[in-house]
């Protein structure tokens, strides 16, 4: 059931303003400290950070494309929970609304490789279905940041190599162990 999760009672999606707020559940341990990329409060190095992080994404799901643009799907964090769950997210959960187009994120490793987690590529997206849009973000609250430049969009080429296989490795290891192998790295 849905309660009441934020703790000043302040909708993010409101206004033209970054705003502090500090919502979350009780899955983020601490304080729920995510912010958007463009927010202010963010420091410069995280931005460049962010800049060598991709969003993972099917080329199925892209919406749009012209010589200069792409548009990424504009499914909602809460439509893509109820499609994989069977039930949406709460109005209240923080980002609840905002659009989620990818399945994961990576980050390179060398100009040409991306390391991920293996599960990320253990069979639901073929190689030659899974982009990666860097500079993902919003520049403004009400941006949606759906519309990267081609500049930012990069296909999968090959699968170096990925180690991830819950069955192979024991669903009793995956529950009780510490940790488990889940890399991927893709050029």
């Amino acid at each position: 059931s849905c309660g009441d999760t934020s703790s000043d009672g302040v909708d993010p999606a409101e206004g033209e303003t970054w705003g502090d707020y500090v919502g979350g559940k009780a899955d983020i341990y601490g304080t729920d400290s995510r912010r958007e990329l463009n927010d202010p409060s963010v420091h410069d190095v995280y931005r460049e950070v962010g800049e060598s992080t991709a969003l993972i994404f099917s080329t199925r799901t892209i919406g749009d494309i012209t010589d200069t643009t792409i548009r990424l799907s504009n499914q909602t964090m809460s439509a893509k929970h109820e499609q994989n769950r069977g039930a949406p997210l709460c109005s209240t959960e923080r980002f609840y609304d905002e659009p989620a187009p990818g399945y994961c994120t990576g980050f390179l490793i060398a100009p040409d490789l991306v390391a991920t987690a293996g599960h990320c590529v253990n069979g639901h997206t073929q190689c030659g279905q899974m982009g990666f849009a860097f500079g993902f973000s919003k520049d403004t609250p009400s941006d949606d940041g759906l519309t990267i430049s081609r500049d930012d969009f990069y296909r999968c080429s090959a699968v170096v190599g990925h180690v991830y296989d819950a069955m192979e490795q024991g669903l009793d290891h995956l529950v009780s162990g510490e940790l488990w192998y889940d890399w991927a790295v893709i050029q």
